[in-house]
């Protein structure tokens, strides 16, 4: 429960029950693993609701298992390891990679840990400055166990500043707050990039500021596969072959938009979602990218070019 306490933010945890059923609701605590929804501070914008995601509903690449999940799970539980070591019990993980491959929903779901506390702000908002990032690091702090998400800071802090992309935010103060975190116990870092070799390498260029860089690129056959079956397990994947060869290049965002698109034209059709209609979407969808694509090279200031050999 937050609240307000002398201008500051405090978080209370309150259970009431008798005191003969005490172990019973602490086995209860113990066991509920995630929420259905959390709270995420937004510095600016007050508390507002996310909703959280277990692991097991998202469909991942291997390696996006192991440097993410594996590794975040692992790193409570050692704990003790790193206070014998006298190393700092904090982590951090770099998501990058094209939109729409599974960043946030992975956030979401590092949310979910019981007791996880998620704070961010919105490096873009006119009314934020170096001391509301100063400010989150430092809630995030008193109540740890937390997560500091922070996203698309490839946009935020780029190599080449570009006209009205630039952060009040200075790079210098995340690189403090990131760099002073180092002796804050239980902190965790998730932030998020399209290109990260957009950013400034001074927030690469020093080892521990992000333990974990890991890619997310667009899926492959087998997991694109793997989704559409998970949104629709009746189908075979003989079935749904040639929209998964068709498809190539695809996001899991855009597959889901697949999913939609089949499904508006079953709804036309007042019958179930048919292979054919996965098939017809990805061709509606793959056909829209196109013609953005061609637009997008002819339009604004690009170079004239002769119309008929467009054609």
């Amino acid at each position: 429960m937050p609240h307000h306490e002398n201008g500051a933010t405090c978080w209370s945890e309150i259970v009431i029950c008798r005191q003969d059923e005490v172990a019973l609701v602490m086995e209860m605590i113990r066991q509920s693993n995630v929420r259905e929804e959390g709270a995420l501070y937004s510095t600016g914008r007050g508390f507002k609701t996310v909703k959280t995601s277990s692991w097991n509903d998202l469909v991942l690449d291997a390696t996006v298992l192991q440097l993410v999940k594996n590794d975040y799970e692992s790193f409570f539980a050692r704990e003790n390891w790193f206070r014998t070591l006298k190393l700092p019990f904090r982590r951090g993980y770099l998501l990058h990679g094209p939109p729409g491959n599974g960043k946030t929903s992975v956030i979401r779901a590092m949310l979910s840990r019981p007791g996880m506390r998620g704070l961010t702000l919105n490096f873009f908002s006119p009314d934020i400055d170096d001391n509301d990032l100063q400010t989150m690091f430092e809630r995030a702090a008193e109540c740890a166990p937390s997560m500091v998400v922070m996203e698309d800071i490839d946009r935020a802090f780029p190599k080449n500043q570009i006209s009205g992309t630039k952060s009040k935010v200075s790079l210098q103060q995340l690189l403090n707050c990131l760099d002073g975190i180092g002796t804050k116990d239980g902190v965790v870092v998730a932030a998020t990039a399209n290109e990260p070799t957009a950013l400034d390498p001074a927030i690469l260029r020093r080892p521990g500021r992000f333990d974990r860089v890991v890619l997310f690129p667009n899926p492959p056959s087998e997991l694109r596969l793997q989704y559409l079956r998970k949104l629709n397990c009746k189908f075979a994947e003989s079935a749904l072959k040639a929209a998964i060869d068709l498809s190539d290049g695809f996001s899991f965002a855009q597959m889901r938009e697949v999913y939609i698109l089949a499904g508006q034209r079953a709804f036309e059709r007042q019958t179930e979602i048919e292979p054919d209609d996965i098939l017809g979407a990805v061709r509606t969808l793959r056909h829209g990218i196109a013609a953005v694509k061609e637009r997008s090279d002819t339009a604004g200031f690009a170079p004239s070019r002769n119309v008929s050999a467009i054609n």
